[in-house]
C-alpha cells in the first residue's frame, strides 16, 4: 500500500500547527498519493473549488532519496520529473518541477508524518 499525503490548502490563513517530533528526510521517501484536500477560498466560485480539488486528488509523487521525484495527475500520464529539498529548520519541502516544458515550483509546510501519511500545508 503506497504512502499518503493530504495537502491542506489556505488560501487566505496561516495555520497554527505544532509539530511534536522532528521531520527528517528518511520520513518523506516514498510513494505517496493524495487522498483528502481542504481548499478554504471564500470568494472563489464552487465550481472552480472543485475543479481545483479533483486536480489535486488525482496526485501522486514517487519521492527517492537521490532527491529526485516524479510527481503525476490527471493531467500527465507519464509524470513530471521534479527536484525536491526538505528544509529542517522551516519544516518545508520545495519542490523544483518541469512539466509540459514549464519550470515550475512549489512549497509546502510538512505539518507531520505519521507512518503511511504525511500532511502538507500550502498557502496560496
Amino acid at each position: 500500500m503506497g504512502k499518503l499525503i493530504i495537502p491542506i490548502l489556505f488560501l487566505l490563513a496561516g495555520c497554527g500547527f505544532e509539530i511534536p517530533t522532528t521531520i527528517n528526510e528518511a520520513d518523506i521517501v516514498g510513494d505517496w498519493r493524495v487522498v483528502s484536500c481542504n481548499i478554504e477560498a471564500p470568494s472563489l466560485s464552487p465550481s472552480f473549488i472543485k475543479m481545483a480539488n479533483d486536480a489535486v486528488l488525482s496526485t501522486s509523487y514517487q519521492i527517492r532519496a537521490d532527491h529526485s521525484m516524479t510527481m503525476f495527475d490527471m493531467h500527465s500520464v507519464n509524470g513530471a520529473s521534479a527536484t525536491w529539498v526538505y528544509v529542517i529548520d522551516c519544516e518545508e519541502i520545495q519542490i523544483e518541477y518541469l512539466k509540459d516544458s514549464e519550470r515550475g515550483t512549489a512549497n509546502y509546510q510538512v505539518s507531520g508524518v505519521n507512518g503511511d501519511e504525511m500532511v502538507w500545508i500550502s498557502e496560496v
